[in-house]
């Protein structure tokens, strides 16, 4: 189970948006051109990493926390 959300993400990695069992670069990109935007506006709404509603830096942390994995 995900500590953050509200289910695990598809490949099972906190962070990896683009489910490519890696969080990396690709991931970050996802957040920053999304950054600022609430989950209905972004791009990819699994931006929105804990659910919050919103795209910001709590997302990128929760991300750069994990990322490399």
């Amino acid at each position: 189970p995900c500590e953050y959300g509200s289910g695990p993400p598809r490949s099972g990695k906190t962070g990896d948006i683009n489910n490519d069992n890696s969080i990396n670069i690709f991931d970050l990109s996802i957040i920053l051109s999304n950054y600022g935007k609430t989950a209905a506006q972004a791009s990819n709404p699994s931006a929105d990493i804990n659910n919050s509603g919103s795209i910001d830096g709590t997302d990128s942390s929760i991300l750069l926390s994990n990322y490399g994995t």
